[in-house]
């Protein structure tokens, strides 16, 4: 301004945006440096005031294309997609921008485009042996909320979570059903009963096992090598899972 002013031009100053001039730096001049003109005239100087401010559009709920298509438009050029989790629903959808929506920015600044990744992945923790209630606990923490206790067959006492499904150290969604097996201590493990006497096999697998069922006798056995009247076989076999009121069958010896 000084410049002009000594040289005996009059001078007004105008401010504009611009995306290359820094702030408070002059533009240029109208009419621009070189021109003819004479002593007295007035002389437009045009100052820069940085970028032009314009508003962030809402594009909540688009896709990432569609949303810088929608930015563009409306005058910006930058643009970062950032993956975040997200709801099943909202997965590959915008969550969101940064700067927000509705705030003013800079058009040459970049905009970050926040993108539903779907729900978060993490390893079903183990809470095996527990109650349910401890395990919905140790699901819950872990961000698991989608739970369904299902009773199962299990020599483990009633009412104790056997294990999961998915099992647990398996990685799955957050919004992932889990099953929570829950033993219902309906079984025993079947022990080896070669050799002992009917007379004594039977009680002991009624009293000491709990066991109810039906005693079903197979065909005795020939030349077996057990003394007579020793099981010789069994139905089923040692360490088995049996249940209380399954039938267990027994040959003997001949």
């Amino acid at each position: 301004v000084a410049t002009l002013q000594n040289a005996g031009f009059k001078t007004t100053t105008q401010r504009n945006p611009d995306s290359t001039v820094p702030p408070n730096r002059v533009i240029g001049t109208d009419p621009s440096a070189g021109t003819s003109v004479g002593a007295g005239d007035e002389i437009t100087i045009n100052v820069s005031t940085g970028p032009e401010q314009r508003e962030v559009v809402d594009c909540k709920n688009l896709s990432y294309t569609d949303c810088v298509e929608k930015l563009t438009n409306a005058g910006f050029g930058k643009f970062r997609e950032s993956r975040s989790p997200s709801t099943p629903e909202t997965k590959d959808k915008v969550l969101a921008t940064i700067p927000p929506a509705n705030q003013t920015s800079a058009i040459t600044n970049e905009i970050t485009i926040v993108v539903g990744s779907g729900p978060e992945n993490k390893p079903v923790p183990d809470c095996k042996g527990q109650t349910v209630d401890v395990c919905t606990q140790v699901l819950n923490a872990s961000g698991f909320t989608k739970l369904l206790p299902v009773d199962v067959d299990s020599t483990t006492p009633k009412g104790q979570v056997v294990g999961t499904a998915p099992a647990a150290g398996e990685v799955a969604a957050l919004d992932t059903l889990i099953q929570i097996r829950v033993s219902m201590g309906n079984q025993f493990v079947m022990p080896d009963v070669r050799g002992g006497f009917w007379t004594d096999v039977e009680p002991n697998l009624r009293n000491a096992y709990g066991w109810t069922g039906p005693l079903i006798r197979g065909p005795d056995v020939q030349n077996s090598g057990q003394r007579t009247n020793a099981v010789v076989t069994q139905s089923p076999p040692a360490g088995t899972p049996v249940r209380f009121e399954d039938p267990i069958t027994l040959s003997f010896a001949s």
